[in-house]
């Protein structure tokens, strides 16, 4: 039985790992494709899931990143973009994924779950 299993669960870990960073699970809206495009090119997705800060410091993180680690300019309605969707889903109030790291991937884990 177990031996059956095994590449079922193998499959799903590996489904998860991919869809986690793709950002597949990420919510829908303005900024989310460019956010991706943008911070994925350095960053883990795990990284920016887990980070809550205001937009005002999602803005200077940029900034600093860009002043000190050689970050590329960004258009200033892709930036606007960028940051409405950090404000939204990773603000410092809170995030409209959930808070634990099995959030991006609990559909996969359990499809029927309503989580």
């Amino acid at each position: 039985m177990i031996i059956k299993i095994f590449p079922v669960v193998l499959f799903l870990i590996a489904s998860s790992a991919h869809a986690e960073d793709t950002g597949e699970f990420l919510p829908k809206g303005v900024g989310r494709d460019e956010m991706l495009s943008n911070c994925l090119a350095c960053h883990s997705l795990s990284y920016i899931t887990k980070t809550r800060k205001t937009r005002e410091v999602w803005a200077k993180t940029v900034k600093t990143m860009q002043t000190k680690n050689g970050l590329w300019e960004i258009e200033p309605q892709t930036l606007a973009n960028i940051l409405s969707y950090l404000e939204t889903h990773f603000g410092a109030a809170g995030t409209s994924i959930g808070n634990d790291e099995y959030s991006l991937i609990r559909p996969l884990l359990n499809p029927l779950s309503s989580q």
